[in-house]
């Protein structure tokens, strides 16, 4: 999702001709979180030659790829530029095998440490079609601001999964945040019984897909419920009888994942192809001027070292769909009585 390969996009407040002849046009990637230690954009060639084929443009470095790219980041406060990070080229990351020349990516990075409060643009300047001049290719971003999660509110607490109602997640939408997914990482210790050796593991469930608050204002109520009996069906569903281990439940992490509304418009667009016959024109979403592809935003908030009730210990070890899967009880041992 943050680093999508060359797809053919217009749209926002560029007009580009995708047929002209030779013209390459810029695609560029990046989503900024505050939070990362290092940010990547990712800049490439997108251009219809009608001498060769697709299939080998896209083998193709020199297709792909700009030679001597000036990439930087603006940093705006209140609307006025504050700072200007030169980023650096990486090729350290390697790219998959597939329909596209992997040999060598190209990313530019920078160790920047970003700002909530403020704005960010991405500049980049690249040759222009006849190499005599450099043409401006640009995007901007707000980041996501720091929000409350107010169910499960308390960093430790323990949560019960003894069927009931159902269990509430609550939180307030974020300031720049639009669309919410949510996740439980549950951690688990796996003990070898004939060696009583252990190692700690983790699943993850992912409870909420997807969630959209009102705006990108903040301060929206957002809540979901999940039914207690299902965390029990994930564990049956993720884990498998093994008569040679026993499993202690330690904790979980609820973790909640926010686009900014550029990255909500801009997978609600591409969700859309779905289903789309050739004919059909396909929608299109860019917020990149003389360019395509987006900069947008995310954030990730995590509720940490939830534990369980004795309770719900009890009824992970001795329950109806979990019994088989070898679960230790409240008190640390495998019966049920």
């Amino acid at each position: 999702m943050l680093f999508i390969g060359t797809l053919w996009l217009t749209g926002c407040s560029t007009d580009l001709d995708l047929t002209a002849e030779y013209k390459d046009i810029a695609v560029v990637y990046g989503v900024l979180n505050q939070n990362d230690s290092i940010h990547y954009i990712k800049v490439n060639k997108s251009f219809i030659d009608d001498n060769i084929k697709p299939s080998d443009l896209a083998k193709m470095y020199d297709k792909l790829y700009y030679d001597n790219l000036i990439v930087s980041l603006e940093e705006y406060k209140d609307d006025i530029l504050i700072n200007t990070i030169f980023l650096e080229d990486d090729t350290t990351i390697s790219k998959e095998p597939g329909y596209f020349y992997n040999k060598k990516q190209v990313l530019y990075k920078t160790t920047y440490k970003l700002d909530q409060d403020n704005t960010y643009k991405i500049i980049v300047l690249k040759p222009n079609d006849d190499n005599t001049a450099l043409d401006t290719v640009s995007a901007e971003t707000p980041l996501i601001k720091d929000f409350i999660i107010k169910s499960p509110s308390v960093v430790g607490a323990q949560i019960s999964w003894v069927s009931g109602s159902p269990f509430g997640v609550k939180w307030t939408s974020a300031v720049n945040g639009l669309l919410y997914q949510v996740l439980i990482k549950f951690h688990y210790t796996e003990e070898i019984v004939s060696t009583g050796a252990s190692t700690q593991k983790t699943l993850i469930w992912n409870v909420l897909n997807e969630k959209k608050s009102l705006d990108a204002d903040g301060g929206d109520p957002l809540a979901f419920d999940i039914k207690r009996v299902n965390f029990y069906h994930f564990l049956n569903a993720y884990l498998s009888t093994d008569a040679g281990v026993t499993r202690t439940a330690d904790s979980m992490d609820f973790i909640f994942h926010v686009g900014s509304e550029v990255l909500s418009n801009y997978i609600e667009v591409n969700q859309a192809q779905t289903g789309l016959v050739q004919s059909q024109a396909k929608p299109e979403y860019t917020n990149v001027t003389n360019g395509i592809g987006i900069i947008a935003s995310r954030f990730t908030k995590i509720s940490t070292g939830l534990g369980f009730t004795n309770s719900s210990l009890d009824s992970i070890a001795c329950g109806q769909f979990t019994s088989h899967l070898r679960f230790k009880n409240s008190i640390g041992l495998l019966t049920c009585d």
